[in-house]
């Protein structure tokens, strides 16, 4: 059993989209030995998420949407409508929460996946 003081509350829908894109965009077009991690930590009273794949990376995921879609100019908004949400969030809670997205990197410099690290007060 898990004390009241013991849970920690994520705000609702933050880690899908990341998780989505990790699936849809960089391990789907991935033809094997794929992983995804999802880690929730909590240190000094924050939360900590982080979201790993090694999937083919953001810049080839975006090439392959741009092919599919007919379009040279296409613009991904997913990321963008979750760093608003995310701004929304610190507004009305009056809260500070950090995203930073690594590309992932192999010894070669080729794209080897992307990390997402979210931190935000564990006492929302």
């Amino acid at each position: 059993n898990i004390n009241q003081d013991e849970e920690v509350m994520v705000p609702s829908m933050i880690t899908q989209p990341f998780v989505e894109n990790a699936l849809w965009h960089g391990l789907r077009n991935k033809p094997k030995k794929q992983f995804l991690k999802i880690i929730y930590a909590e240190t000094e009273n924050k939360l900590s998420i982080t979201i790993t794949d090694n999937g083919i990376g953001r810049a080839a995921a975006e090439k392959i949407k741009q092919e599919k879609l007919g379009m040279d100019q296409h613009e991904s908004r997913g990321t963008i409508l979750m760093q608003n949400r995310l701004s929304i969030l610190e507004r009305q809670l009056n809260i500070e929460i950090d995203l930073t997205i690594t590309d992932e990197l192999d010894k070669e410099g080729k794209a080897a996946g992307t990390t997402v690290h979210l931190m935000f007060p564990n006492n929302l």
